[in-house]
C-alpha cells in the first residue's frame, strides 16, 4: 500500500510543485521543483515530470525516449516559454526548444553521472493542418564507474557532449573513436488535421542509439506509430481515441561490424553506464522496455528492448461530473540481441528464446464535485497484468483532490 500527496502553488511568475509518496517502509520525494516564468523563457529547477514528444501524454503508452514511466531526475531546464513565430502568407512557422543539465541516479556501478538533454521542434500551422518535426537528444556523461574510474567531466568535455564529438585522451578507448558519453534520442514527426470540431492526428517517433540510427537511419523500421482522434465538443460517450503500434526489433541489424556503423544498437543500454537509460529500476523511455539480470549481464539492465506491441486507449464521460479512461496494451517481447548471442555462446538457456506475451490494462473513473462538494474530486483506478513477462497481478488506487481556492 502507498499514499501519495502533492501540492501545487502558483503565483504570477513563480510555480512550485511537491509530490511525496509514502510506501510501507519508506517515504520518497517524487517531485519537487520551482519555476520562473518570464516573457520569453521558462526556467525550472528540481525534479519534475516533463515527458518529451508531440503525443497525447494522457492516453499514449509513452514517449520512446522521455516518458513518465520513471521518477523524474533532478535538473535545471531553460526553454522558450512561447514559440518563436514566423508569419507567412498562408501559414505560421513555430519554433520551440530547450536544454537541461541534470544528474542521473547512482547505483552500485556508477556515481554522479551527468544528464545532458536538449530538444527542438518546428511546427508548420494553418487553419486546418499542422505538421511538426522535432529532435530530442539525451546523453549520460561524466561521473565515476567501478571499471573506468573518474570519467571526463570538464567544461570542454561538456562541449564535446553537446555537439556529439569524440572524447579526448582521458576518455575510454571506444569514446575516442565514437563519441564521448552515452547518446540516444529520437526523431519526432507528425501531421494533424482539424476538420470542424474533430481533431485527427498521426505521428512517428523514431529512436536512435548511435550513429547508425541518428545519421544513416539503418534502423528505419523501428519506432512508435500513433493515431489519435478527438471530438473537441465531447458529444459522445467516448470522445477521444489513441491507437499505437511499437516496433523495436531491427536495431540496425543483428550483427556488429568493425566500423560501428550498424548492428546491435541495444536500445537504452551502455557498456560504461551499466544502468543505462533507467532511474530507480524503471526505463526512462517506453515502459515496455523492462529490466532484469541474467548470466550474460549479471547486473540490472534493460533486458528486454526488442518489442512488438499494440496499445489502445480512450476517454469519455457519462455526464459533466463523471469521466473515465481505459488503457490496454498487448506486447510480444524478444529480449536483446546481445544477451541472446552471449548466452548461446555460453550454451545457457535464454528466457526469451520464445517471445513472451504480456497484456496489461487500466481503467480510471473520475468523479468531480464528490458528494456535491465543489472542492473535492475523487478518482478510482483498477489495473492488472496478465501474461508471461510479469507475474499476474492487480491493484486499486484511490485519490482525493482538494482545491483550496
Amino acid at each position: 500500500m502507498r499514499h501519495r500527496i502533492f501540492i501545487d502553488y502558483n503565483l504570477q511568475n513563480f510555480n512550485t510543485r511537491i509530490e511525496v509518496v509514502n510506501y510501507v517502509d519508506k517515504i520518497g520525494l517524487i517531485e519537487g521543483n520551482i519555476s520562473l516564468n518570464q516573457n520569453f523563457f521558462l526556467l525550472t529547477l528540481g525534479m519534475y515530470k516533463k515527458p518529451l514528444g508531440e503525443l497525447n501524454h494522457g492516453l499514449s503508452s509513452g514517449s520512446l525516449i522521455s516518458s513518465a514511466n520513471a521518477a523524474p531526475l533532478p535538473k535545471i531546464t531553460i526553454e522558450n516559454n512561447h514559440p518563436i513565430k514566423l508569419q507567412f502568407k498562408n501559414y505560421i512557422l513555430n519554433i520551440t526548444g530547450g536544454v537541461s543539465h541534470g544528474l542521473m541516479s547512482d547505483d552500485s556501478y556508477q556515481t554522479n553521472p551527468y544528464l545532458h538533454e536538449k530538444w527542438g521542434y518546428l511546427k508548420i500551422i494553418n487553419d486546418q493542418f499542422q505538421f511538426h518535426f522535432g529532435l530530442i537528444h539525451e546523453a549520460i556523461w561524466g561521473g565515476r564507474t567501478k571499471e573506468h574510474g573518474d570519467l571526463p567531466n570538464s567544461l570542454s568535455d561538456f562541449v564535446k557532449v553537446f555537439f556529439v564529438s569524440k572524447g579526448g585522451q582521458t576518455s575510454a578507448i571506444n569514446e575516442r573513436i565514437n563519441t564521448l558519453g552515452n547518446h540516444l534520442g529520437m526523431w519526432d514527426i507528425g501531421f494533424s488535421h482539424l476538420k470542424g470540431d474533430i481533431y485527427i492526428g498521426t505521428y512517428i517517433q523514431h529512436p536512435f542509439e548511435d550513429q547508425s540510427g541518428a545519421r544513416w537511419l539503418l534502423n528505419w523500421k523501428d519506432g512508435l506509430y500513433g493515431f489519435i482522434i478527438d471530438d473537441k465538443l465531447k458529444r459522445g460517450l467516448i470522445n477521444k481515441l489513441n491507437i499505437e503500434f511499437i516496433y523495436t526489433m531491427n536495431q540496425s541489424g543483428s550483427f556488429e561490424v568493425s566500423d560501428s556503423t550498424y548492428g546491435w544498437d541495444d536500445y537504452y543500454n551502455h557498456y560504461i553506464y551499466l544502468a543505462g537509460w533507467t532511474n530507480n529500476d524503471r526505463s526512462i523511455g517506453t515502459p515496455f522496455a523492462t529490466l532484469g539480470t541474467n548470466e550474460a549481464r549479471p547486473f540490472k539492465h534493460i533486458e528486454n528492448n526488442r518489442i512488438k506491441g499494440f496499445h489502445i486507449a480512450f476517454e469519455g464521460s457519462f455526464n459533466k461530473k463523471v469521466s473515465f479512461k481505459h488503457f490496454s496494451s498487448l506486447t510480444k517481447n524478444y529480449g536483446t540481441y546481445y544477451d541472446n548471442n552471449r548466452l548461446k555462446n555460453l550454451e545457457l538457456p535464454y528466457k526469451f528464446d520464445s517471445p513472451l506475451v504480456q497484456y496489461s490494462a487500466l481503467i480510471e473513473i473520475f468523479l468531480k464535485d464528490f458528494l456535491n462538494y465543489d472542492k473535492f474530486d475523487l478518482g478510482v483506478r483498477y489495473a492488472f497484468d496478465k501474461g508471461e513477462l510479469f507475474r499476474d497481478s492487480s491493484g486499486f488506487e484511490f485519490s482525493i483532490k482538494y482545491n483550496f481556492q
